[in-house]
């Protein structure tokens, strides 16, 4: 699932739980879906790199640096 997607669904578990509506049963298993959707979430937040491109205004030539 994407990234996206995985927040977007986050956030119907989310709103689902604070509706307070739910059998225990179901509140544990959206819980339990949260919770892994979030874990993967967070897996390709660490594994993105933000880098930053500029010109090296001594040769002129692009430069990526990792931040």
């Amino acid at each position: 699932m994407s990234f996206e997607k995985s927040i977007e669904r986050i956030d119907e578990i989310i709103a689902l739980l604070e509706n307070g509506d739910l059998p225990l049963e179901k509140a544990v298993e959206l819980y339990t879906e949260g919770v892994a959707a979030a874990a993967e979430c967070k897996k390709q937040l660490d594994g993105a790199k933000l880098k930053l491109s500029r010109i090296n205004p001594e040769t002129g030539e692009i430069v990526t640096e990792e931040i």
